[in-house]
Parts: C-alpha cells; sequence; structure tokens
C-alpha cells in the first residue's frame, strides 16, 4: 500500500509482497525488523476462535514448533539442515504425546473416603515422585524452546529487549508462555495477508512453501 502522501525517488519504505502459482503460495519475509509485530497481547488480535488464540492457549508446544518450522529449526530451537527442521513438527507432537502417555501412566491413584477427602497412607510416593519428575522435564523441554526460538527471532530481525534488560526473554517465557508463542507466530506470519491453520507444520495453509519463507 502506497503512503497517503505518495512516495519521492530514493526514499525507502516497506511493503509486502506475495506471489501466486498454481502449486504454491509464497509468502515472502515481510516481518519487521527493529520491533515486534505486535504485543504480547497480540494473541487476542484476531478473536477467541482463531487458531493462534486457540493454540497459544491450549498447546503452546505445537504452536511455537510452527514457528520453529518457519524459521528452520530442530527440535531443540537451532538451526539445522532441512532433513532436521522440516521434521521440527512432529518430533514436538511426538515428544508431547510421549509426555502425556506417561503423566497418565504415573498419576497416583488417589482412594477417596466417603466425605471426598484422600485416605492417608493410600498415596504411593515414588510413583508421585516420578510423575513430578516427568512433568517438571516436559516443562523445562517446553520452556526451553520457547525461551531459544525467542531468543532466535529477535536475532534475525534485529529486536532489542524493551524492559528488563539482560532477561527479557527469560522473563516472558517463564511468566507468560502462551502470550510468548503467539507473540512470535504472529511475527513470522502476517495473519492479516496469509490465513492461520492449526494441524500443518507451519500453522499456514499446506501450498505455503516453507523454504521460500526465509530464504
Amino acid at each position: 500500500q502506497v503512503p497517503k502522501e505518495g512516495v519521492v525517488e530514493g526514499q525507502t519504505f516497506t511493503a509486502t509482497v506475495v506471489s501466486v502459482s498454481p502449486k504454491s503460495y509464497a509468502l515472502s519475509d515481510n516481518a519487521p525488523t527493529g520491533k515486534w509485530r505486535d504485543g504480547l497481547c497480540g494473541c487476542c488480535k484476531y478473536g477467541p476462535l482463531h487458531p493462534l488464540f486457540l493454540m497459544a492457549c491450549c498447546f503452546p508446544q505445537i504452536l511455537v514448533s510452527q514457528v520453529m518450522t518457519r524459521m528452520k529449526l530442530n527440535y531443540r530451537g537451532e538451526p539445522a539442515a532441512y532433513d532436521e527442521w522440516n521434521k521440527t513438527f512432529r518430533n514436538v507432537w511426538l515428544i508431547s504425546i510421549l509426555y502425556y502417555v506417561l503423566n497418565s501412566l504415573t498419576t497416583p491413584d488417589v482412594k477417596l473416603d466417603e466425605n471426598g477427602y484422600p485416605v492417608p497412607d493410600t498415596i504411593d510416593p515414588t510413583v508421585g515422585t516420578v510423575n513430578n519428575v516427568i512433568s517438571c522435564i516436559f516443562a523445562l523441554y517446553v520452556w526451553y524452546i520457547l525461551y531459544t526460538t525467542r531468543v532466535r527471532i529477535r536475532e534475525r530481525y534485529n529486536i532489542p529487549e524493551e524492559r528488563c534488560a539482560g532477561c527479557e526473554d527469560m522473563v516472558c517465557t517463564i511468566c507468560c508462555g502462551c502470550c510468548t508463542a503467539a507473540q512470535m507466530a504472529n511475527h513470522t506470519a502476517d495473519y492479516d495477508v496469509i490465513r492461520a491453520t492449526c494441524c500443518t507444520k507451519t500453522g499456514l495453509p499446506e501450498n505455503v512453501d516453507p523454504e521460500a519463507m526465509y530464504e
């Protein structure tokens, strides 16, 4: 869109460039540089039924895996070759499923009395400890990929820390991982231009080529 006052020769401005072909839809890297597209509350921008909001609230680790695929990062949040980053979405799904299964299997069987209170000495402390350890490991993994991906995005787009200098990424991912995941997803895809989806590896339509997004 041309500015209202027009442009003059030599002036620099930004624009969204979209290319369409019969086989694929490639969105150029039009993410803002030097600042975030939206703040931490940007998850509410498109309403409660938008895939961005739903994924951020229900499955933030899956949403961040879609961002990692856009950024060509593997499941550890590291830059990787195609064979690795193309499997990031699948790998994070597998890790999540493994956690849910193990968490279900190790949840203590609590017996309740007639008043609905736990019966003393009926909870196996070993099972409870194993369950807590599994939950902590998964929580640390989710925090780590959120933190690492946010650092990568800030480095790529030269986004300075605005608050909590030196530890902004850590504070944001610890205090509000869901909002942080939504902010990163919103920055790496312009949802005013392209439709969001829940179940694709990039969180974008299948005909969007991940390799063409960040060349």
